[in-house]
């Protein structure tokens, strides 16, 4: 299967990065997209750790703020870096300067094989791809997308952090027909690391320490900002469906989402009477499994 990956690191998005690049997903390019943090840094963050991790991935600067509203980060929940007061290596050499849609349209039509979309972020670029070219729609074998949520929000009492962001996006891409996955809060809310089993996992190596580091420092970030006890691993949660996608449950229906700009915005409406139920969703996680297999990886830094 051959991957692009669509995201906004993000401290969260650099742990899904680290267990992707570490069990070897053929991963053809990097989309960046503004959304924790402003789209330079986000970008940094993407291109240092590859830099830190010694991989040669194309990382492509996508856009810079949402379709329609300004841009909203979540700098109170990754610092304003995006990782805290942790620092990264210059990785320039991996920089790009297509245009997103250009360099889009390059990785999709460069193999006869369609490509899934693995999107951590925000789904700006991508909705935007698919207006513009909508025949793209015949190269993707779907969309793998964190964000969402058919139950409670982490922003609003009814809005997800992502979808919040650009909720006009998610609408293009629900109308679009192409195949789509969401991991929404309702199973990555079922992930949680607590504090003590971060600071007693053994990772050494300077991918090993970083890692921990960054770890310790956002789950305590997490618990202060939303009284949580511990962190739950939202992006990686994405990536785990890839690999173990028997931890999970689902079920499928038609989603829409309010982009109303009132208290229901980015309000996200289930219909699984529908005749299209292109949309996937999953709804739970085995915490257990979860982290046996996100912790196995991480330690694999350590060879």
């Amino acid at each position: 299967m051959r991957y692009l990956m669509d995201l906004d690191p993000g401290a969260d998005d650099v742990f899904a990065m680290l267990i992707a690049l570490k069990e070897n997903l053929n991963i053809k390019g990097i989309i960046t997209v503004s959304g924790n943090v402003p789209i330079n840094k986000v970008t940094y963050n993407a291109l240092g750790l590859l830099k830190l991790v010694g991989k040669n991935i194309p990382v492509c600067k996508g856009s810079s703020s949402p379709i329609v509203k300004e841009s909203f980060t979540a700098s109170d929940v990754h610092g304003d870096s995006g990782i805290g007061d942790l620092i990264l290596p210059d990785g320039k050499e991996n920089l790009v300067p297509d245009n997103f849609i250009d360099f889009y349209l390059k990785k999709l039509y460069e193999s006869e094989r369609k490509t899934t979309i693995i999107a951590l972020g925000p789904l700006t670029n991508i909705a935007l791809l698919y207006k513009t070219h909508p025949e793209v729609k015949d190269k993707i074998e779907e969309i793998i997308f964190m964000g969402g949520s058919i139950s409670e929000g982490n922003v609003t009492p009814y809005a997800e952090f992502n979808a919040y962001v650009d909720p006009e996006s998610y609408q293009i891409l629900f109308d679009s027909g192409i195949k789509m996955v969401m991991v929404g809060l309702d199973a990555t809310h079922k992930s949680l690391l607590k504090i003590d089993e971060i600071e007693n996992l053994d990772l050494f190596g300077e991918v090993g320490v970083f890692t921990k580091k960054l770890l310790i420092w956002y789950c305590k970030n997490v618990m202060k900002t939303f009284g949580y006890p511990g962190c739950h691993m939202h992006d990686p949660s994405t990536i785990m469906y890839i690999l173990r996608p028997d931890i999970f449950t689902y079920f499928h229906a038609k989603l829409d989402i309010s982009t109303n700009n009132d208290i229901t915005r980015a309000h996200i409406m289930v219909d699984k009477e529908s005749n299209s139920k292109n949309i996937k969703i999953l709804n739970s996680l085995n915490n257990e499994l979860f982290k046996d297999e996100f912790f196995k990886i991480l330690k694999k830094y350590n060879k």
